[in-house]
């Protein structure tokens, strides 16, 4: 089989710029860039080109993590986040790294490469239009395709970087109004977890429908992503890749 390839991660995180979407690309990171990455997070078998062999994949050489975000003005403060976050990781293994001598050690030089190769990059998606949709996509394709060389558009071709991970994290609700009085006996009565997870004070919109001609919410929350995903599983995904839709 030869020597095992040395990849990178490229993960698409269709997340809000703040809470827990913020939190979740915290949580990669610091779990990529370690050593012992937990062996159900990797990719197990990377098939490199059409018809070719499936290889198991043993280091990672870098990672992109991709923000899809409806503002990319507001998801600049999140990647301003994630890069300081990079950097001072960075900066400890350096330190680390002194302190070992010349020789050092190769699981801490890979770790170092990996956060070296760490990229942050945002682009813009609204789930609440097709149209947005399918340009993103067409992005993404074209980036992969740039990154491996592969200009022909037929999506066989893969190099070094392809998509590891789809993370489907954003949603929406859409209210007009806060019903004190009913908020007040939920929280009385069920408790602050039940209050604050599944709120029944909270006065939804009713009949808002999107540019599609679909009820708002349920494409921004369900069908863009299922979109999304089938669009995906045309283009650049691999057998290896792995969504997560929470």
């Amino acid at each position: 089989m030869g020597k095992s390839p040395s990849l990178s991660w490229s993960i698409i995180l269709i997340v809000e710029y703040s809470g827990v979407g913020l939190g979740i690309c915290q949580r990669l990171f610091r779990q990529v860039a370690t050593e012992d990455v937990p062996v159900d997070v990797l990719p197990q078998v990377v098939r490199l080109s059409s018809g070719g062999e499936g290889r198991r994949v043993e280091s990672y050489g870098g990672l992109t993590l991709i923000l899809a975000c409806r503002s990319v003005t507001r998801a600049e403060g999140a990647k301003r986040v994630l890069e300081e976050e990079v950097d001072a990781t960075l900066r400890a293994l350096r330190v680390q790294q002194q302190g070992q001598g010349k020789g050092g050690d190769d699981g801490l030089k890979r770790r170092i490469r990996f956060c070296e190769n760490t990229k942050v990059l945002i682009e813009s998606l609204d789930l609440g239009s097709l149209q947005s949709v399918f340009s993103f996509s067409s992005r993404i394709r074209r980036r992969l395709e740039d990154s491996n060389g592969n200009g022909n558009g037929n999506g066989n071709g893969r190099g070094s970087a392809y998509l590891t991970h789809l993370v489907l994290n954003a949603g929406i609700n859409s209210h007009w109004k806060k019903d004190w009085v009913a908020a007040a006996k939920q929280f009385l009565g069920e408790g602050l977890v039940s209050a604050t997870t599944a709120p029944k004070y909270m006065l939804q919109n009713v009949g808002e429908e999107s540019g599609d001609g679909l009820g708002w919410v349920w494409q921004c929350n369900v069908f863009g992503h299922y979109v999304l995903v089938r669009l995906s599983f045309l283009s650049f995904f691999l057998p290896s890749t792995r969504v997560v839709w929470s």
